[in-house]
């Protein structure tokens, strides 16, 4: 959800859906916040933790000043710019947790590493 929203601008995706969407999408988000903060984690894992929840924080915010595009334009055009940058740390956090992962030595399954293999195409 994080890093979808921008990705199908310019495909044909009306405005008003596309607002829609990352309206939707901003509810999603808060609920995975909320789950998140409630959720014990490991000393070691912490920091991880807490910078995944500062970019869901700030994407919760991005996604609702884009939403009022109408009202503060300007704010949803820095908001705009700020997806970029919360693309950025979802692929810098990812990293960190393949760091982690193998520091601990963790077994996985495939799926992480599809994951991480459609970011970075």
């Amino acid at each position: 959800v994080l890093m979808s929203p921008h990705a199908d601008i310019g495909s044909g995706v009306g405005a008003e859906q596309y607002i829609v969407f990352l309206l939707e999408s901003k509810i999603y988000l808060k609920n995975a916040y909320e789950s998140l903060t409630q959720m014990p984690v490991p000393k070691s894992w912490q920091e991880i933790h807490y910078a995944l929840l500062e970019i869901i924080n700030r994407a919760i915010l991005d996604y609702g000043y884009i939403g009022s595009y109408r009202t503060d334009p300007y704010r949803a055009y820095i908001a705009l710019n700020d997806i970029k940058n919360v693309d950025s740390d979802v692929k810098n956090l990812l990293k960190q947790v393949n760091s982690q992962i193998d520091k601990n030595n963790l077994v996985l399954d495939d799926n992480f590493y599809k994951l991480l293999n459609q970011l970075y195409k």
